[in-house]
């Protein structure tokens, strides 16, 4: 008898946890792209991120010490990004998983700081920190204000490429290459977005990291 209770209760226990395994990706895509949906700015969720920003004025010089650089670890505030013209500031995290992007800017890792005379590689959601990049223009300068510099970028090209192209970003270089890139176009709900937008700039100020 107790046999004949047991069996369906694990049957059924069995259907609910596959049920769910099968369903928590496309749950987790539906209340992400909700939350970007809802939210005209990037929600505010200081308690959960750390960050060693500190956000005070910079004595202007042409080169910084190596030691005077906190190389931050994945999750952390590390710097803000401000493009004056199109109204953007945003705080600038290093790691770019989906939960540091509902916070601010994120860094992929593989990249390098600024003033380390590498390329940067930077992306955001269209629909909340990176909204008002559809309004940037050549030559707008964009900022990243940094513990240890302040560094300025102009910005010299302006393209939508398909998300695995693979002149999309270039890593290796030698030189300071600004890449921010979002998704597009803009202001489209998709879970299926295959084309970025990305700004291209160069470095016109801040100091080397020596």
């Amino acid at each position: 008898m107790a046999a004949i209770l047991f069996v369906p209760l694990l049957f059924s226990l069995v259907s609910c946890v596959l049920l769910y395994v099968l369903l928590k990706p496309t749950i987790d895509l539906s209340l992400s792209v909700a939350s970007m949906v809802i939210a005209e700015n990037a929600p505010d969720f200081d308690a959960d991120l750390d960050s060693i920003f500190q956000g005070k004025d910079l004595i202007d010089r042409s080169t910084v010490p190596l030691s005077e650089v906190v190389i931050p670890y994945v999750g952390v505030h590390y710097a803000n990004l401000s493009i004056q013209r199109i109204d953007l500031d945003v705080r600038l995290y290093w790691g770019d998983s989906e939960k540091i992007l509902r916070y601010g800017a994120g860094q992929y890792i593989g990249s390098f700081l600024p003033g380390f005379q590498k390329p940067l590689l930077i992306g955001g959601h269209n629909l909340s920190v990176f909204k008002q990049l559809q309004y940037i223009t050549l030559d707008d300068e964009i900022v990243i204000h940094t513990n240890y510099g302040e560094y300025v970028y102009a910005v010299d090209e302006i393209v939508v490429k398909k998300a695995d192209d693979p002149t999309f970003y270039q890593l290796n270089q030698e030189v300071e290459q600004l890449i921010l890139y979002t998704c597009y176009p803009f202001r489209i709900l998709s879970s299926r977005r295959y084309d970025r937008f990305v700004v291209y700039g160069h470095r016109i100020s801040g100091p080397d990291v020596k």
